[in-house]
């Protein structure tokens, strides 16, 4: 199946100046969707991977001026997106009008509704509807656009990348077939792929998801391949020449939460599913029953174990604000081949940052040893910002205790780079590798 080619929309009501426009695209051998707007067809779901918008401003010439805005403000909502960023080009007669819609957009509670370009250009239809150079020019001249063109110049660097990753791998399946013919060929991919599948993940998790299986082995071939592309769009847009080494230090970031929301993409797997899987994040179910079987478990109550094993606080509130989990822990391989494995889980809290800042001494909590894995980035959840820190002390099996029945369900789980340095961590302490010597 074909993938929908949303990069370049183009809504109009007037078919002729559809075709003026997409013609123009065509001849450069670039694809873009049009849509003649009636007020009634539009696509099932708003589209996304957009990148630019063409769209006429007046799509309706029934009713005054706000009425006109709302049906575009609709058009908008229908054709695109919110997840999109992209460039809304407004192919009019009426350019003077851009800015009161730029403000009927802007009144009150509306915009949020409103997919919202990075960019809005306008075209005079009275300057271009007849002279196609000046048009060619003025396309080119929005796709200079230092931020334009750098996110629709690496957009293309990684369907690029992707393309060669795949094509290297398909290349190695012997193509003996007659001129015309593939069915050697699609055999010979076929065993290819399961192969790598199979040797990559195991046999069982690779029947299980042969799609995880190929995307993760190809992963660090596409990275390569990515960076390798001899490209500067990054260097150009970017352009940190320009400022002195004390100024580029000095930035901060931007934005609500921004560090904690991208420590979430890259540290955290939102999904739910798989509650057994290695670096499965789950709450414990501490009801009566369960606190009883923790103390039995770990000769501790559930309010000292938050107090003192896993913080320094005095603070009983931190207590019932503070989240017990505990996070899978099998060993990788044993996870990848599907082995047969007790699952080893490791107690930790979450919190809100907010109460941990508030209520716990972080100095102290430092000195409650090196047994100690407090995260050193915050993530989201639930909409807020939360932290979390591990015991190292404190595993359990989960078939080998009553605290097995005591497990919730999977709230998220931890991705394999993270995983991977907490059992790093976890290796190097209870091995306490070392030596002896004397001189």
């Amino acid at each position: 199946m074909l993938a929908e080619n949303n990069s370049i929309v183009l809504v109009d009501d007037n078919e002729n100046d559809i075709k003026r426009l997409s013609s123009i695209f065509a001849d450069r051998g670039i694809g873009c969707r049009t849509f003649q707007y009636d007020g009634i067809s539009f696509p099932d779901e708003p589209l996304t991977g957009v990148r630019m918008v063409f769209m006429d401003m007046n799509l309706s010439n029934s009713g005054d001026t706000n009425s006109q805005f709302a049906v575009l403000e609709d058009a908008l909502r229908k054709y695109v997106s919110k997840e999109n960023y992209f460039v809304l080009v407004f192919w009019t007669t009426h350019v003077g009008d851009i800015d009161n819609f730029k403000a009927f957009v802007n009144r009150d509670g509306a915009a949020e509704e409103v997919p919202k370009p990075m960019l809005v250009v306008p075209l005079d239809k009275a300057q271009f509807v007849d002279n196609q150079n000046a048009l060619e020019y003025k396309l080119s001249q929005i796709f200079e656009e230092r931020l334009v063109k750098c996110l629709l110049s690496f957009d293309e660097e990684i369907q690029k990348a992707a393309n060669k990753c795949l094509m290297d791998i398909v290349k190695l399946a012997p193509f003996d077939d007659s001129w015309g013919e593939n069915t050697i060929f699609d055999a010979n991919v076929r065993k290819l792929f399961t192969k790598i599948a199979i040797e990559f993940s195991g046999l069982q998790p690779a029947k299980d998801n042969p799609d995880k299986a190929i995307k993760e082995v190809m992963a660090p071939s596409f990275l390569y391949d990515l960076t390798e592309l001899n490209q500067d769009t990054w260097k150009t847009f970017l352009d940190m020449t320009a400022k002195s080494d004390d100024e580029l230090k000095a930035l901060t970031f931007t934005g609500d939460n921004t560090p904690a929301r991208l420590n979430t993409i890259l540290n955290i797997d939102p999904s739910t599913a798989d509650a057994e899987a290695r670096g499965s994040v789950r709450k414990m179910k501490l009801d009566e029953d369960g606190k009883n079987y923790f103390q039995n478990a770990f000769a501790v109550t559930v309010e000292e174990f938050i107090k003192t094993k896993m913080v320094s606080t005095t603070n009983d509130c931190f207590v019932n604000e503070a989240t017990i989990i505990a996070v899978e822990i099998s060993a990788a391989c044993d996870y990848s081949n599907d082995k047969p494995r007790l699952h080893r889980y490791m107690l930790g809290i979450i919190s809100k940052r907010k109460d941990f800042n508030d209520h716990v001494s972080k100095t102290r909590t430092r000195q409650i040893g090196d047994h100690l894995l407090i995260v050193p980035f915050d993530f989201i959840y639930n909409g807020e910002v939360y932290c979390m820190v591990f015991n190292l002390n404190y595993t359990f099996n989960e078939e080998a205790t009553e605290l097995f029945g005591k497990l919730d369900d999977k709230i998220f789980g931890l991705k394999s780079e993270f995983m991977n340095s907490i059992s790093d961590c976890f290796a190097k302490h209870i091995s306490r590798i070392g030596y002896a010597f004397f001189k």
